[in-house]
């Protein structure tokens, strides 16, 4: 059988990816090569990525059923939602993490309430490009479950993006890692429910990138307040490369 081929196409966190595929590529030959595409839109009145989604599409129409296209579509949401403090400080109840503190001095939002909100956001647009990589496309699909948040919060104001300063991160400060922690999980429930309605495989976190408690290991932390870094990259090159060789490989 011929070895697969695996694609991806993703917004800001597969820059790491992108970054392990070249430090790859400067050690020789790979047994089996990744193709990485940031998918080109205007941000900020520049024009940023590197292919056209509609061109992605064009690539994949080819592709036969054992080949592997990955998703690595948006992921930024639980940060945009729950990065900074809001001025009325929030937690909830997340049945993923029911060890989590419950901050009782915060206002308590229901769990229904945050997943609703979720799950309208991440349908109308990263569902969308989803649903349209499933009809063009006879190759498996897995959409990539972003990383985990940082736990380092003097990491994140020290290294915030500039649309953190803009929401008011210096002002405001950083919300309690407790309640980034479960804004993340609750995001992963979700893709994984939307994810089975797409017809597509979540592919979650490498188990080795995450603490005890759950947060990105510090090692993994890319230079700013929420993205990866390429060693984060290579540990999911491995898992994709294994599930495109084995697809049980996520079945445990």
């Amino acid at each position: 059988m011929t070895a697969p081929q695996i694609l991806i196409l993703g917004d800001s966190h597969i820059d790491a990816i992108k970054r392990a595929i070249h430090f790859e590529a400067q050690s020789g030959p790979v047994t089996l090569p990744v193709q990485g595409f940031r998918m080109a839109k205007l941000k900020n009145e520049a024009l940023i990525g590197d292919l056209a989604f509609d061109a992605f599409l064009d690539r994949i129409g080819s592709l036969a059923a054992n080949d592997l296209v990955v998703s690595a579509i948006g992921g930024n949401q639980h940060s945009v939602f729950g990065l900074v403090q809001h001025p009325i400080g929030f937690d909830f109840e997340a049945p993923e993490r029911p060890d989590l503190p419950l901050l009782q001095a915060h206002e308590q939002i229901p769990y229904r309430v945050l997943w609703d909100q979720f799950e309208s956001g991440l349908r109308g647009r990263d569902g969308a490009h989803i649903e349209r990589l499933r009809a063009h496309t006879l190759a498996r699909i897995v959409h990539l479950a972003p990383p985990a948040p940082k736990e380092d919060a003097d990491h994140i104001l020290r290294r915030h993006e500039l649309d953190f300063t803009k929401a008011g991160i210096l002002e405001r400060g950083v919300t309690a890692a407790s309640v980034r922690l479960k804004l993340w999980r609750l995001q992963i429930s979700v893709l994984q429910q939307l994810c089975t309605e797409w017809q597509v495989q979540l592919m979650p976190v490498p188990a080795a990138s995450l603490t005890a408690d759950g947060y990105l290991k510090p090692e993994y932390y890319a230079e700013d307040a929420t993205h990866a870094n390429p060693a984060y990259g290579a540990l999911v090159l491995e898992c994709l490369r294994r599930y495109a060789t084995s697809p049980e490989y996520l079945q445990g």
